[in-house]
């Protein structure tokens, strides 16, 4: 965890995770001040007020200089100038979500890609209340992490839904589950139109992971099996879990599809999980989802009948309450 009692750290960005992270710098001890590009709600005024945090609107003026590190919010892309003053000084810039995961005390299971992060994190939050596990659901779905990381602890996980904007300003971001369900060209506008800018953030998923974690990852998405080519010549890689609806993986550990069953293979333990029939959610990219929700929920240690009973039930793709 690192220390941020007394500094002084400039936050970019009042939307929901901007205001997040500077509370959880100021209960923290850290002398925060926010700057936004744009005008600021008055309800967020009003709990930066109450807060005692000083911020200013419509514009960043040297006030926003001069911070031990800055503090981004999603919506702050790396090119903006204040941003860049702070990289280009050697200053560091971390997002919100490495911030909060300062304080994590609990092990995280994290899941992005282009489409359905909402839809598995979601899943995973399902299938942790049917196993009556102790957990927060957060990151860039309904909560901020750093609005719930004060109630994690070691009996309790932290289910994360991460984009590929929070892991841009990364540091020591670690999930012990990683999950990527895969990558098409989205927001290139932020990586210079470049798919490949994109893609190697979205990896950074796995960035901090050891031998002791896993990575669960779409093993029909082309780009994705190049970067687990790259991951496997690590000299601590993650154990991979790879899904797939279109081959079938007995030789590996990892979820597929076997006669229109879901088969689940970990420690080269193969089970019939069930018929695909009876997944809740139709169409095949919910049937991926179903693979990766069940393979994160096996490594985490949950039993295949709570898994069978989430797959069977799980109906919404809003925000958990």
């Amino acid at each position: 965890m690192r220390e941020v009692a007394n500094k002084h750290i400039v936050v970019v960005g009042a939307a929901r995770s901007g205001l997040a992270v500077a509370s959880l710098l100021k209960r923290k001890g850290a002398e925060v001040f926010v700057t936004d590009h744009d005008s600021i709600e008055d309800s967020v005024k009003k709990k930066l007020n109450t807060l005692n945090i000083d911020f200013e609107e419509n514009g960043h003026t040297g006030k926003a200089e001069g911070a031990a590190f800055l503090a981004i919010s999603p919506g702050v892309p790396t090119e903006a100038p204040l941003v860049q003053k702070y990289l280009n000084s050697g200053k560091e810039v971390f997002s919100e979500i490495e911030i909060a995961s300062w304080f994590n005390e609990s092990p995280i299971v994290a899941v992005t890609g282009s489409n359905g992060k909402t839809t598995v994190t979601n899943w995973l939050d399902h299938t942790w209340e049917k196993a009556d596990r102790n957990h927060i659901t957060a990151g860039n779905i309904g909560y901020a992490f750093s609005d719930k990381v004060e109630q994690t602890s070691e009996n309790s996980e932290a289910l994360l839904e991460v984009s590929s904007f929070q892991l841009d300003h990364i540091d020591s971001f670690h999930p012990q589950i990683s999950v990527l369900l895969n990558i098409t060209a989205d927001h290139l506008d932020r990586y210079d139109h470049d798919f490949s800018n994109y893609a190697k953030s979205k990896f950074r998923i796995t960035e901090n992971q050891t031998g002791e974690d896993w990575f669960i990852y779409n093993y029909d998405d082309p780009t994705i099996a190049g970067h687990v080519d790259s991951l496997k010549k690590k000299a601590d890689t993650p154990r991979l879990l790879p899904f797939s609806i279109n081959k079938d993986l007995s030789e590996t550990d990892g979820a597929f599809v076997r006669n229109q069953n879901i088969i689940l293979k970990i420690n080269k333990q193969e089970e019939v999980l069930m018929p695909t029939r009876d997944v809740n959610l139709s169409g095949k990219h919910n049937l991926s989802n179903g693979l990766a929700t069940a393979l994160a929920a096996r490594a985490s240690e949950i039993k295949s009948d709570v898994i069978r009973e989430s797959l069977r039930t799980f109906r919404r793709c809003g925000t958990p309450p």
